[in-house]
């Protein structure tokens, strides 16, 4: 048996009254880590649009509706098959 020992801590978000924890068996999480040494759980960060940087909060962008949704899916499959047709051609 080993005597070797070693310091960790458990991942925890530092979000007032937030208390998630990271699983340490999965790497797919997305946590943020500040200079300061707070850890954010997913829920608690988002990319600021000004800055276009990561930022503790949660997002306070409401998310899109359905509808929304299948019109931004529209326009984009739209312009990328121009874009495509364009590329096709001009090459």
């Amino acid at each position: 048996m080993s005597d070797m020992t070693f310091t960790a801590h458990m991942l925890a978000c530092d979000w007032p009254e937030c208390d998630q924890t990271a699983d340490p068996k999965s790497r797919e999480e997305d946590w943020l880590h500040t200079e300061d040494a707070h850890d954010y759980c997913p829920e608690h960060w988002h990319i600021d649009d000004d800055m276009d940087e990561p930022v503790a909060g949660p997002d306070s962008t409401p998310p899109m509706t359905a509808q929304q949704r299948e019109e931004f899916i529209r326009v984009l499959s739209k312009y990328q098959g121009r874009r495509t047709y364009e590329q096709g051609n001009t090459a």
